[in-house]
């Protein structure tokens, strides 16, 4: 497409370019896991340390029984009971680890499986109802598989009180003057599905 030779032509056409990109999900480079609506009943919640509290991937509407395909091509990493659920890692050719839970396995470590692949069917433990957890960890890092499976997310930005604080709480008094700004960006850059830079 040629270049507008109208300056004034310019900007609306950047403006819809944005708009475009901003609405569109991204192409999906994973195959979704389940045979199912591609809905998400919880989302992802980065933890503000590597302990803490958070959701460290997302949930897929998806009832017991749901045969479970590999989103990813690898090799079967880990499969085996966590807390009481029957978890099943694949870790790709560049080393990310995509791990699904609750899953009953076919396949044994060691593993290689194709992205499509089918490698078992969803247990029951998770979610009430049913649904199939799927989270990836990049270089030893929890990030949302949401962009490699085509969801789109957009990034919130929470506002302050008059008190200096989120409205829940989460900020100290000061904002982002008094050194928030890492946490800031950590906790958007993950719940916009990004990983950190």
């Amino acid at each position: 497409m040629p270049w507008p030779d109208n300056p004034g032509m310019i900007r609306p056409l950047l403006t819809a370019v944005l708009i475009a990109s901003l609405v569109a999900p991204p192409p999906a480079v994973w195959t979704w896991p389940v045979a199912t609506e591609k809905e998400v009943v919880r989302d992802f919640d980065a933890p503000e340390s590597e302990w803490g509290p958070g959701h460290r991937g997302l949930d897929l509407r998806a009832s017991v029984g749901t045969v479970v395909v590999a989103p990813v091509s690898g090799r079967i990493h880990f499969t085996g009971d966590v807390v009481n659920r029957a978890v099943v890692t694949i870790r790709t050719a560049s080393g990310w680890l995509v791990s699904m839970e609750p899953v009953r396995v076919d396949g044994e470590v060691g593993s290689r499986v194709r992205a499509g692949q089918r490698i078992g069917r969803v247990a029951p433990g998770h979610c009430p109802g049913g649904c199939l957890h799927i989270g990836l960890r990049v270089e030893g890092e929890y990030r949302s598989p949401a962009r490699e499976l085509g969801i789109l997310r957009r990034a919130r930005l929470l506002p302050f009180t008059n008190s200096g604080y989120t409205a829940d709480g989460n900020y100290p008094k000061g904002g982002l003057a008094s050194g928030t700004t890492h946490r800031l960006s950590h906790r958007l850059s993950h719940r916009a599905g990004y990983a950190r830079g």
